[in-house]
């Protein structure tokens, strides 16, 4: 019998699929997780953005050289 020419049959493809499979499940298991664990308020977020950008307010210009 060759190599390649292993019995298991179904079986064999079953666990083939599976191990293909599972790092995909695992992967959105903790995409979930993660997107639960963020603050969902975008708002806060330009606003935090603007701060850190040292602008005067989050829509405004900031000058260069003041």
């Amino acid at each position: 019998m060759c190599a390649n020419q292993q019995p298991g049959g179904v079986a064999r493809i079953a666990a083939l699929g599976v191990m293909m499979l599972l790092p995909f499940g695992i992967a959105f298991v903790v995409y979930r997780a993660l997107r639960r664990a963020a603050p969902a308020t975008s708002v806060a977020s330009s606003t935090r953005a603007g701060v850190d950008a040292g602008g005067t307010d989050v829509g405004g210009l900031r000058e260069l050289n003041p």
